[in-house]
């Protein structure tokens, strides 16, 4: 009978319940009605893509039939992609692991960085990525320990920062906060100071429109010792970490590898990896040259 098909398929389709609500549910594959036949031909495209049983070809045949009479062939599309969609992405959420989850969105965190980006949003972003790893109990990467203002901030370099940024706008401001760090003990130093430091820092960049300039207080004053855990990509046979993929740019790679490695990496480090794991070795080196040069 129809009725123990409806119900998965209403799981997945909420909003196809209108149009089979007067189906005839205690007959199999019934096509007395319009809503008897949206309903047997979701049954038939469940029962093929969904629980992958054997379908019978007369009622597939009978029910295409009378889509096409009742005229609801479009309709019928557009629900069977939609359940087929959904029922995919819950078959995939139930098999994830969550730190490869988190690998997977760490690795596109890497990307982010590249070009002309939000760092404030960045930093936001970077302290709840840190916050996951260590409930997931994963070393976090370079990048969100760094952005996260998990790191030493360096005295020396810090100072050499903000005097750059004095030459280039004569702000005093930023020669004050470099008197107040040289005053500091940066040893041990809290990660909320540092955090407050980079902001202010970032903050004053931003109105001196400093960061479309390449300015990044963050990358420029903290030192983060490696994480040994990232996502890494087999380039040339050997193991490459993504985030050194992503900083080479997406434009860079269409430019050089091509388009459609570049799409590739827009639908995120899983599936940039399968592809470029399967490049031609002549491009596999053209992208490890341009790793190299980035």
């Amino acid at each position: 009978m129809l009725a123990h098909s409806i119900k998965p398929i209403l799981s997945l389709i909420p909003e196809a319940m209108p149009l089979v609500k007067q189906a005839s549910l205690d007959q199999d594959m019934p096509t007395d009605s319009r809503d008897s036949c949206i309903a047997s031909a979701l049954a038939l495209k469940y029962q093929e893509c969904v629980s992958h049983k054997p379908v019978d070809y007369s009622a597939f045949e009978k029910v295409a039939q009378a889509v096409e009479l009742y005229g609801v062939t479009k309709i019928v599309s557009n629900l069977s992609s939609k359940m087929v969609k959904e029922a995919t992405l819950r078959s995939v959420a139930a098999m994830r692991d969550p730190k490869t989850d988190y690998l997977t969105k760490q690795a596109g965190f890497a990307g982010d960085l590249s070009g002309f980006a939000d760092l404030a949003q960045i930093s936001e972003d970077a302290i709840t990525m840190y916050k996951q790893a260590s409930d997931l109990k994963v070393e976090p990467s370079v990048e969100v320990k760094r952005y996260s203002g998990h790191g030493f901030l360096d005295k020396e370099a810090a100072i050499e920062a903000l005097a750059n940024r004095f030459h280039a706008t004569n702000n005093p401001n930023f020669v004050k906060i470099a008197s107040a760090i040289y005053k500091m003990d940066t040893q041990g130093m809290k990660t909320e100071t540092i955090l407050d430091i980079c902001k202010t820092v970032t903050s004053m960049d931003k109105e001196a429109q400093l960061s479309t300039r390449g300015f990044d207080f963050y990358r420029e004053s903290i030192l983060v010792k490696s994480a040994a855990s990232v996502l890494t990509v087999k380039l040339l046979n050997k193991d490459c970490p993504y985030e050194s993929i992503a900083r080479v740019g997406r434009d860079r790679v269409a430019q050089f590898i091509g388009e459609d490695v570049a799409k590739c990496m827009d639908a995120g480090p899983a599936e940039a990896k399968v592809v470029i794991e399967t490049l031609p070795r002549d491009l596999q080196t053209v992208l490890s040259n341009l790793i190299k040069n980035t």
